[in-house]
This record gives structure tokens, sequence and C-alpha cells, in this order.
């Protein structure tokens, strides 16, 4: 930073490299905000629609949905999945993975909000297909 500056194209991946490792140590709020600064200095210096933007997108939506700041979340999913099928059309692997990600994470959110609302018991199981599966039978 001292070498180039706050607003150098390089500090857009120091940004992204901390906040990456920030939410895979499972600290998301303070990846929130290495990753935003990483996204601005992107759109700054390469627009708004390069692959690295759509995969900040993608990690800054994770951060957004563990910290449960959804709407946001959505929002950034929606748009690394516009980018993806923009960059590589809609049935490329990257664009078919994002969109399937982007509607597993909404409905394993709403199965949840559900079963708090109904007050049923939330499984815990990585496996997000056996809560929607149960959920499903339950109803």
């Amino acid at each position: 930073m001292l070498r180039h500056g706050e607003d150098h194209p390089e500090m857009s991946n120091v940004d992204f490299y901390i906040g990456l490792l920030l939410s895979n140590a499972g600290h998301y709020e303070e990846s929130q905000a290495y990753l935003e600064s990483a996204l601005r200095l992107q759109n700054k210096f390469h627009g708004s629609q390069s692959i690295t933007i759509a995969t900040i997108h993608h990690l800054l939506a994770n951060s957004l949905t563990h910290i449960g700041a959804f709407a946001e979340a959505k929002q950034n999913k929606r748009k690394a999945y516009n980018i993806y099928r923009t960059e590589f059309g809609p049935d490329h692997a990257c664009t078919v993975q994002s969109y399937k990600k982007r509607e597993l994470k909404l409905n394993s959110h709403l199965v949840l909000f559900d079963a708090i609302l109904v007050g049923r018991p939330y499984p815990r199981t990585d496996n997000i297909f056996l809560v929607l599966v149960g959920f499903a039978q339950i109803r």
C-alpha cells in the first residue's frame, strides 16, 4: 500500500485475497469490507463485467449470507450469475453452477425461516438436499 497507494489496481488483488482469507477463516464481516474495496477498485480499473468482478460478487454474497444480509447476498449472487451468463453463455459450467448455488442458498434460507416461523426444529446438516426433502415431506 505504501508503494502504490490505496487506489492502485494491485490493491484490488490485495483486498481480494485478504477478503478471501478472512472469509475462509469465518471472519465474514471483516471479509465484507475487503471484498467491497476489491469490488470498487476492480470496477474502477477493469469495468463491471469482468470474470474477476463475478468472482468477487460470489465471495461477497457468501460473506453476506453468513452475517444474515440475505437481500444483499441475493443481489450479489444475481450479479455474478449475470456476468457469467454474459461472458460464458447460459450453458457454461460456471453459469449453471452459479445459478444452482443461488437457488439452493435462497431455498435453504426460506426453509430455515419457515421452520422458525412455524416452530419446527431446523435440521443441522451440511447436505441441503436432505433438509429440503425433509421439510417437503413434513408439509
